[in-house]
């Protein structure tokens, strides 16, 4: 599976790739994990607040696929800055590989994470480390591209995400 700004994309069985970009129907991307992961997830909510939204977390060990979750007084979900995106915390879950932009990965050192150039992070020992963080055009022009963050035990890469992020950070 590649991850990227614009979404992700893994090798099916059948040897067509699927593709799922960060606004597209998450209940398809929903199952094409849970077929290549082999398993269903397990389903969490992840409550939001007055500046946060609410999501649905879909977990298998290593990899968090994050579905908005609107209510009443919601905006509509077309206009949702973050309606999916994912996090991870293996290079491989259930024999398929996550790969990254930049050349990240989990479990790289944090000189590594530094040398690929971060926009920012890095200002104490278990620090997070901000990607591309001004490449998200939502609300320029409707194309959802996302940066990535890169969290740390301060010596190591433990965390992926990507998610819509503005040249400030979340």
């Amino acid at each position: 599976m590649a991850v990227s700004a614009a979404g992700f994309t893994l090798q099916t069985a059948t040897g067509a790739p699927f593709t799922h970009r960060w606004a597209d129907d998450p209940q398809a991307a929903i199952t094409a994990l849970a077929k290549a992961f082999g398993t269903a997830p397990k389903r969490s909510v992840i409550e939001g607040n007055a500046h946060v939204y609410a999501y649905t977390a879909y977990t298998w060990p290593g990899f968090v696929f994050y579905d908005v979750l609107l209510g009443e007084g919601n905006k509509p979900r077309a206009q949702v800055d973050t309606p999916t995106y994912v996090s991870f915390t293996a290079n491989d879950v259930a024999g398929v590989k996550i790969t990254a932009e930049f050349g990240l990965r989990i479990d790289q050192t944090v000189a590594d994470v530094r040398a690929a150039k971060p926009d920012w992070g890095g200002d104490d020992s278990a620090s997070t480390y901000y990607f591309e963080r001004g490449r998200g055009t939502f609300y320029t022009d409707g194309v959802r591209d996302f940066g990535l963050i890169v969290t740390t035990d301060g010596k190591r890469v433990t965390e992926i995400s990507y998610r819509y992020l503005t040249k400030s950070g979340l």
